[in-house]
């Protein structure tokens, strides 16, 4: 069973983040080993830019964007009680999906981190990610490591 959590609202159902959301779900089915109960998607409301929590029933923690530098990603999962997340997932550099994952990193025992190879990207926020990544020691895949 897929549990879709509102989280400050949801998108409408016809939008393609939900359609990415739900295939998302799907798929994760298939990757988790699963105990009893839901597998719990947040659409966490980050202003512009996206943040989505993935949590299954045995524990096992993901995280796909961090939204903006407004921290609202962070104090999201810190009101969830989390000391880890298991994966982190940068979809792309731009500052709307990146820029809430710096303090992320900081913060939390992160176990993985999947982003895309990028050549080109020399922003303030890609530059200062990549140096939270470093400091914990993590390396950057391109692909979940289960």
């Amino acid at each position: 069973m897929i549990d879709l959590v509102p989280v400050y609202g949801i998108r409408p159902k016809g939008s393609t983040m939900y359609r990415f959301l739900l295939v998302l779900a799907l798929a994760l089915t298939a990757s988790f080993t699963f105990a009893e109960g839901p597998l719990a998607v947040h659409i966490i409301d980050v202003g512009q830019g996206d943040s989505i929590f993935i949590q299954s029933p045995d524990g096992k923690t993901m995280l796909i964007d961090g939204g903006e530098k407004n921290n609202l990603a962070e104090k999201y999962l810190a009101s969830l009680g989390l000391q880890s997340l298991d994966v982190v997932i940068a979809t792309h550099t731009h500052l709307d999906h990146i820029g809430g994952l710096v303090g992320i990193v900081k913060k939390y025992d992160v176990k993985q981190v999947i982003m895309p190879r990028v050549s080109d990207s020399t922003t303030a926020s890609y530059t200062r990610l990549l140096e939270a990544i470093k400091a914990k020691g993590l390396k950057i895949t391109t692909r979940l490591m289960y």
